[in-house]
């Protein structure tokens, strides 16, 4: 009985996880729209019917499923796999985001470029998206280690999917600051007048522009390995060989993909980079096999892999666009501080063990 338990709520988390990814994915493809058409002047769009459409369908899965168990004796809390009642949270908040989203856009019209993603709607549509979407990493998270099904590809690929989503959507908002979403090291983006007065002289328009790219690099780093080693410190050996790479990977794809236009390289060179340094990542995790019991080994990981993440960055800047106008100081620090950040967040997850 327990046995047909599990597999029952695997199977769940792998319907849930492929929704969620199709939600997703729906976020990107409304976000490329209004990166690539700046006259999107109504609520009624295809971007809008993909995105709403996809949360009704998870919409419909979850509360199916619940009232289904319902119906058989199964309590409140027993109705949905463990880790679920917040995603069911999360739908309700994405309604109700959602509705309210549809009277602000009547309201106050509709915002372009980064106004967008600040508006208190949109904020609330990330919370309850968020929320929903994350069941499957929750469901894992609260599995019992020895189980058979919470260790390889088969047991965690969900937990997978769900991660990514928990990424993209932090980085889909912010996306503004992000050196996958533009690649302001470019020598093309380089400032080549004062565009408006300074009030304090010492603080150039140069400086201003640098400023963003390195604030873009360290948000997006701390985000990612925060994560990282959030999975690593929990699930540890029982990840897959590949885990890195897909997580990566597919984030800087939904990324390069939806704000080609602001990538000096183009979209492949930084898809490129991120995947070679997902699986050097993945190759370091197998051999350092990095988890609670290995301090030394889990911030010795922390620290290579955004440094090689950023060194990759960097080295498709240099092959495949015009180059970066950053000196060598700026752009080899970036290089350098990310694995710093890597390292101090592993203090996080893993404090020192006290004498």
């Amino acid at each position: 009985m327990k046995a047909a338990r599990v597999i029952s709520e695997l199977r769940f988390d792998y319907i849930f996880a492929a929704l969620a990814s199709a939600s997703l994915i729906g976020v990107y493809v409304d976000g490329w729209a209004h990166n690539h058409f700046d006259t999107i002047d109504t609520f009624i769009t295809p971007w809008h019917a993909i995105l709403y459409a996809s949360f009704l369908i998870i919409a419909a899965f979850t509360w199916t499923v619940l009232f289904r168990h319902r119906s058989r004796g199964a309590t409140w809390s027993e109705a949905l796999p463990a880790g679920y009642g917040v995603s069911l949270l999360g739908i309700v908040i994405y309604w109700l985001a959602g509705t309210a989203d549809f009277i602000w856009h009547t309201i106050f019209g509709f915002e372009v470029r980064v106004e967008a993603l600040l508006s208190p709607t949109h904020i609330g549509l990330l919370l309850g998206g968020t929320l929903m979407r994350t069941g499957p990493l929750r469901a894992a998270w609260l599995r019992p280690s020895d189980s058979p099904d919470a260790r390889g590809w088969r047991g965690l690929l969900p937990m997978l999917l769900s991660s990514i989503c928990l990424l993209s959507s932090f980085t889909f908002f912010t996306q503004y600051v992000n050196p996958w979403g533009v690649t302001v090291a470019s020598s093309d983006y380089r400032p080549i007048a004062i565009v408006a007065a300074q009030a304090r002289p010492a603080l150039s328009t140069t400086e201003y522009v640098i400023a963003l790219g390195v604030a873009s690099v360290l948000l997006q780093c701390a985000v990612l390995m925060a994560l990282v080693l959030m999975l690593a410190d929990r699930f540890g050996s029982a990840l897959p060989f590949g885990w890195l790479t897909l997580l990566v990977g597919s984030n800087a794809l939904l990324m390069v993909v939806m704000r080609d236009q602001y990538l000096s390289t183009g979209p492949a060179p930084l898809l490129a980079a991120a995947l070679a340094a997902g699986l050097a990542g993945d190759v370091a995790y197998r051999l350092l096999r990095p988890d609670p019991s290995r301090i030394v080994r889990l911030r010795t990981f922390a620290f290579l892999f955004p440094t090689v993440l950023y060194a990759t960055y960097f080295a498709a800047l240099f092959l495949f666009g015009p180059g970066t106008w950053w000196s060598i100081p700026v752009w080899s620090g970036l290089i350098v501080i990310p694995g710093g950040i890597g390292w101090l967040l592993s203090f996080v997850v893993q404090p020192a063990a006290r004498q």
